[in-house]
Order: C-alpha cells, then sequence, then structure tokens
C-alpha cells in the first residue's frame, strides 16, 4: 500500500514536471491573452447570450490536442480547441495552434 502511494506521488511529480500545459493551464493562457478574449466577447454577443468572455471560457472545455517543445523560445507549441455552449448551442471549436509559456502564470502567443 506505501509503495503504490510513493509510486503514485512519483507519477504525478514527473507528469508536473514535464512542463507542458494541461487543459486547464491552457485555459489560463487564454484568459490571460487580451486579444482572444476579446474574440470570445463578441463570439458571446453574436450567439444573443448575456454573458461577458470570461463567464463563457469558464463554462468551456479547453481541449488539447497535440504538444511539442518549441523551438529557439521556451514552452510548447500546441493543438488545442475551445468548446462552448452559446445561447444554449453546443459550438465544437476549430483546432488552432499556439505556442504556451509560464511566465509568472501561463501565457500563449498563436502561432501561424
Amino acid at each position: 500500500m506505501m509503495r503504490a502511494a510513493l509510486i503514485a506521488g512519483v507519477a504525478v511529480t514527473l507528469a508536473a514536471c514535464s512542463g507542458e500545459p494541461g487543459g486547464n493551464d491552457m485555459k489560463q493562457a487564454i484568459r490571460n491573452n487580451q486579444m482572444v478574449m476579446a474574440q470570445m466577447q463578441m463570439l458571446a454577443q453574436t450567439g444573443g447570450a448575456s454573458v461577458t468572455a470570461s463567464q463563457m471560457l469558464d463554462a468551456s472545455e479547453v481541449e488539447k490536442g497535440s504538444c511539442m517543445e518549441a523551438q529557439n523560445q521556451p514552452g510548447f507549441v500546441c493543438d488545442f480547441r475551445v468548446n462552448a455552449t452559446v445561447g444554449g448551442q453546443r459550438q465544437t471549436g476549430q483546432w488552432s495552434k499556439a505556442r504556451f509559456f509560464n511566465a509568472d502564470g501561463w501565457q500563449m502567443e498563436q502561432v501561424r
């Protein structure tokens, strides 16, 4: 029993050390990006919803795709999409690509 707990603790520690962002980290990075939040606010208004972009993001799921270490820059380049419910309708976002990096909190930079 003690051994299983130790192995589980090591696994969690190693996963945290990988540095790769998870879905919640990506959500934080999106929240920290003013341009993306402005786009989400326009989407919320278009859908007829009376919510803010922040509220919409809270109710959304950020789906993580593949990630790889960024070249010549800190962080990881990842595929992701935001799935949201707007005006009662489920909206599945398009896959996007961005560089996610941790600089006093998760940040993102869109990749072209």
